[in-house]
């Protein structure tokens, strides 16, 4: 995103009548971009442990059902 803003203020056309307003939209999207990304990850960070832990779980579950 930060390059299509370097891309617009090179020349590239852009669909807004200003060149500096697609420049702006774009450095606004890749600046919300680089602060939310952090919560993705974590977010995804979390769905993984817990799926490994119900998968450890499972397993030790199942290790003890057949050792009876």
């Amino acid at each position: 995103t930060l390059l299509s803003a370097v891309a617009a203020l090179c020349g590239c056309r852009t669909e807004h009548p200003s060149r500096w307003t697609a420049v702006g939209y774009a450095l606004l999207a890749s600046l919300l971009q680089a602060i939310t990304a952090p919560f993705v990850v974590g977010w995804v960070w979390s769905i993984m442990w817990g799926i490994a832990f119900v998968n450890v779980a499972l397993n030790k579950d199942h290790q003890e059902v057949m050792h009876m």
